[in-house]
């Protein structure tokens, strides 16, 4: 623990490995495995939490192959695509097995998230005051002029001036 602490997790479990049969001889097998399961899952929550995804499929990719069977393994998987925004890996890999009733809960919470974010990727989010009756924006017209504007809540048509207009070089009959 002090080593997944002050360096990392996976020196930590890699030195586990190496001494664990004799630190857990009394124990039993059943001891060693929770251990390093243990660190497995703290290492997945702490990469989950500051990002990393690459690092975390790697990760996760070595808990899943020592505990193959591990819902919260698993989920915690999905936790790392989630944390950097891979709807589709969080996907894939939230519906690649069912979990036991104790997970499902967090199962359907990180179905949510997931569908939360699919929904808004590509979609632009404009924060406001509610109550607002003027909105000001800066959007790019054809991703290449800056054109500030006020969004009003209840208009139902949207122009842009003559100038934006020649910058784009659109031409009006």
């Amino acid at each position: 623990l002090a080593m997944a602490k002050s360096k990392d997790h996976n020196l930590a479990i890699q030195f586990l490995k190496k001494i664990g049969n004799d630190v857990f001889a009394a124990d039993g097998q059943a001891g060693f495995r929770q251990f390093l399961g243990q660190l497995y899952k703290d290492w997945l929550v702490q990469i989950a939490a500051r990002g990393g995804y690459y690092s975390g499929e790697v990760a996760f990719a070595e808990a899943k192959r020592e505990f193959p069977d591990d819902a919260d393994i698993h989920l915690l998987g999905v936790e790392i695509a989630v944390s950097e925004k891979r709807w589709a890996a969080a996907r894939e890999l939230l519906q690649a097995r069912d979990y036991p009733l104790e997970l499902k809960v967090r199962a359907a919470q990180l179905d949510a998230v997931i569908k939360r974010g699919q929904e808004e990727e590509g979609a632009v989010i404009i924060r406001f005051n509610p109550g607002d009756k003027l909105i000001p924006v800066d959007a790019y017209l054809n991703g290449m002029y800056l054109q500030p504007f006020e969004i009003d809540t209840g208009a139902n048509i949207c122009t842009i001036p003559s100038s934006a207009v020649d910058a784009l070089g659109i031409k009006i009959d």
